[in-house]
């Protein structure tokens, strides 16, 4: 597995809260998280964007699901250079909709905007780490701009 940045959409689907997903779909989600905390090195962004989204479906007890346990894992973590990586990327509102990372990626431009942090935060690292989604279609409907923008996004289901 590689390094990465994990879309919350694995949190929550490891958390059984993405409805949408069947309950193998979710035990994928499990297993993902369970390989990945083991080998990887996970890519953050210093401005606590992903933290803020990833809380809306996590909890910092790191219980009851697996991905409560990543994230507080994760969490407790993310200073410690062998299991996480903290970029830099530069908002450029309070809600985390648009990055200065992005501004030279214009086909990117109307990109989900809850999702625009996960790229930044690949554009900042150098584009080095994987982008790992789940379930959200948005990602495959931008794939061949992603090719185009050398941008790795590994769907995991």
């Amino acid at each position: 597995m590689k390094n990465g940045i994990i879309e919350t959409n694995i949190f929550a689907g490891a958390n059984g809260i993405a409805d949408h997903l069947s309950e193998e779909e979710k035990n994928e989600c499990i297993l993902f998280i369970s390989k990945y905390i083991k080998d990887s090195i996970t890519y953050i962004d210093t401005s606590n964007a992903m933290f803020s989204e990833y809380k809306k479906y996590c909890s910092f007890s790191g219980k009851p699901n697996i991905g409560d346990y990543f994230f507080k894992w994760l969490w407790d973590n993310q200073n410690n250079k062998q299991k996480c990586t903290r970029v830099e990327i530069h908002p450029l509102d309070d809600k985390y909709f648009d990055f200065r990372e992005l501004a030279q990626y214009k086909k990117l431009k109307k990109f989900d905007k809850s999702d625009k942090k996960f790229i930044a935060v690949c554009i900042a690292a150098e584009k080095v780490p994987t982008i790992y989604n789940a379930c959200d279609s948005d990602w495959d409907e931008y794939k061949e701009v992603f090719d185009e923008y050398d941008i790795t996004i590994e769907k995991i289901l």
